[in-house]
């Protein structure tokens, strides 16, 4: 099974963080994700960047 997750976030780095790690703890199916930043001001590209932890 594949599942897709779309976030859509601004200025909200510590919240898609938290959002990243749960999505990747899915099991059982192939995970894509796609991270829509509408030009945040904090940390959210370096977190998007990074990935989980």
């Amino acid at each position: 099974m594949k599942a897709s997750f779309v976030i859509v976030t601004y200025n909200r780095a510590g919240d898609l963080q938290r959002c990243l790690d749960s999505v990747l703890k899915q099991e059982d199916c192939e995970t894509e994700v796609i991270i829509v930043d509408d030009a945040s001001k904090d940390e959210t590209c370096e977190v998007a960047a990074n990935g989980p932890r």
